[in-house]
């Protein structure tokens, strides 16, 4: 990881180059160490991301920091008289048995020489050893180093520079006094952040994902430099399901995984009894005279046979294991509609299995309440897992429903033979009711493409088709029926801006700029614009799933100008994103967990007759 002293030049200049020259400097910031000599933790770290002596045996000396539980790994720090003093180097580096063995006779605390090779592990500097023969124990009960409090720390981030965490790799750190941002997700990490304030998705290609786009033009998003993953398995330490809000104090090393800075905790102080007191955030009660309106993603809602042609056996992790878990999988539905987001009039559900698991619900609805009646609608798509799109109708509040799919995206295909919709857009038809009178009304439920690989080019490809398609149809629908109440919503695996390739929400409300996706039409498709309802919600409550410790905003509720004139309000349910993972298939609440996506709904009043 030495200093490139060409890089130096463009951002310093020549007149820096030569004040080192003049008055010197360490060695560190001149030349490669030598590989051959003992070495501080330092000098192998370097200043830049790729460490000194890449591949070479090197003999590293300092003080054992933190030990993983099994005895095979550990953490490497130069003791503080022996640091460079340096803020672009870090004094810190993770040493691993390879193969995983554990290390005899080794404690914290422990001044030792290791001589292994250095490696980068998926951008993780590590010391590679074979075992306790690599290691030479020179003194005990050595003083560790200050932890670095990461509440002082700057999290500036020039263009062209390192990741502010970078420099801290490997070292003691601690963040006291900080709530959980991010619930415990399905790798076992929780998510902390450094200013104490959440992390929320923001316009533009993921910096560290494609380095290659740097510079192009086009929005870039820096990830959140303020967002730690917490990981306690990777020292060994319990799993620890942790929801939003839960109060810790947390000790440990920086490390670096899958493009993420985290924390490899030795110590991680909470307060359990902010688990237990967790619970969901039910939207408003609907004023007389209002409608209500609802998307749901309900993450996989399947039963338990396994049909032929479909990849849910029960050896696949979304099927449920037995009657008793797809009962509750349907109890958690049922409050989730019932109770978290008020009964609504209409509900476009997303990841419903089959007809058969979409009548289960409605009779499970009407046995929480025999008032309640939905008519179901559900079209089978192309789906290999056979999630589909679903409506449910209030048979009181909803009349001459009409549901198909949109017109050809059954059939329609994309590079070829692909399949452009596994799970076709579900369009419904159908008049709101209020006792007296009917509106008309059209929804169009979606759930495109996944996020998946997004910046390969046949995905990019396929979000874009899926987006003109679906513009295509709203402005036919404008054109020919000018008066019409519309609504394009559901699961768009799309943010409320454009992620730097294809602006897929932007271009369904005709709100897309070409200057801000790499891929986009060669027009405006959609006039008069769509209005998203979700960008209307206060910017801390823009968001409904929890990705990598970020919040972002997938679901939407798009509206034609004649129904946003209607629309009174908005929100969005929570106690599924904010919560962990594991408690999908566990009973903590009958409103919890029902999904990983909350649920949003809007309220409208119909106009005068």
């Amino acid at each position: 990881m030495g200093l490139d002293l060409g890089k130096l030049m463009r951002f310093s200049g020549l007149w820096m180059v030569l004040w080192i020259a003049c008055i010197g400097s360490p060695l560190w910031a001149q030349d490669a160490p030598d590989c051959e000599a003992t070495l501080a933790v330092w000098q192998v770290q370097g200043a830049g991301e790729r460490a000194q002596c890449y591949r070479k045996r090197v003999t590293i000396r300092g003080v054992v920091t933190i030990i993983a539980a099994n005895k095979s790994r550990f953490f490497l720090q130069s003791p503080t008289a022996e640091s460079d003093g340096l803020s672009e180097t870090s004094d810190g580096i993770l040493v691993q048995t390879t193969p995983i063995r554990p290390l005899a006779e080794l404690a914290v605390g422990d001044l030792v020489e290791v001589r292994g090779r250095v490696n980068e592990f998926y951008g993780l500097t590590q010391l590679e050893i074979a075992g306790s023969n690599s290691i030479e124990t020179l003194d005990r009960r050595r003083e560790l180093p200050a932890a670095i409090d990461l509440a002082q720390v700057s999290l500036e981030w020039p263009a062209g520079a390192n990741h502010p965490l970078e420099r801290y790799e490997g070292m003691r750190v601690h963040l006291r006094d900080r709530r959980v941002v991010a619930p415990t997700n399905y790798f076992d990490e929780f998510g902390v952040s450094i200013t104490g304030s959440p992390a929320y998705r923001e316009m533009g290609i993921e910096v560290d994902d494609r380095p290659d786009l740097a510079g192009q033009g086009w929005p870039q998003w820096d990830l959140n430099a303020e967002l730690l993953e917490v990981d306690p398995p990777e020292l060994g330490r319990p799993v620890l399901q942790l929801p939003v809000g839960v109060p810790v104090n947390v000790t440990g090393a920086i490390a670096y995984s899958y493009l993420d800075y985290q924390i490899w905790p030795d110590v991680v102080e909470f307060d359990g009894s902010a688990i237990s007191a967790y619970h969901g955030r039910p939207v408003r009660p609907r004023e007389a005279g209002e409608f209500t309106i609802a998307t749901q993603n309900v993450n996989n809602l399947f039963d338990t046979v396994d049909d032929a042609d479909r990849e849910d056996g029960r050896e696949e992790d979304y099927v449920p294991d037995d009657e008793a878990a797809y009962r509750l999988r349907l109890q958690k539905t049922v409050h989730q509609v019932h109770e978290i987001l008020g009964a609504p009039d209409i509900v476009a559900l997303q990841e419903v299995e089959n007809a058969a698991v979409l009548f289960d619900l409605v009779l499970l609805l009407q046995e929480s309440n025999p008032n309640l009646k939905y008519y179901p609608c559900l079209l089978e798509g192309l789906e290999r897992r056979g999630i589909d799109n679903a409506f449910l109708l209030r048979v009181d509040r909803v009349k001459n429903p009409e549901c198909f799919r949109l017109p050809g995206s059954y059939e329609a295909t994309y590079l070829g033979p692909r399949d452009l919709f596994t799970r076709p857009p579900l369009v419904l038809e159908a008049e709101l009711w209020d006792g007296q009178r009917g509106q008309p009304i059209t929804l169009i439920n979606v759930h495109l493409r996944s996020l998946s690989d997004a910046d390969a080019q046949r995905v990019m490809t396929k979000r874009l088709e899926q987006a003109i398609m679906i513009a295509e149809y709203v402005q036919e629908r404008q054109t020919t029926q000018p008066e019409v109440l519309l609504a394009v919503l559901g699961d768009f695996n799309a943010f409320q801006f454009s992620d730097g390739l294809v602006d897929v929400v932007g271009i369904i409300a005709g709100t897309q700029d070409a200057k801000e996706a790499q891929m986009a039409p060669v027009r405006d498709l959609v006039e008069p614009d769509l209005l998203n309802q979700a960008g209307l919600l206060d910017p801390a409550e823009r968001y409904s799933y929890v990705w990598n410790g970020n919040r972002q905003l997938l679901d939407h509720i798009l509206t034609s100008s004649q129904l946003s004139a209607l629309v009174t309000d908005r929100a969005l349910g929570r106690g599924n994103a904010d919560v962990p993972r594991v408690w999908l298939t566990e009973d903590h609440g009958a409103a919890l967990a029902a999904s990983d996506h909350d649920g949003m709904v809007i309220y409208l009043r119909l106009g005068e007759g």
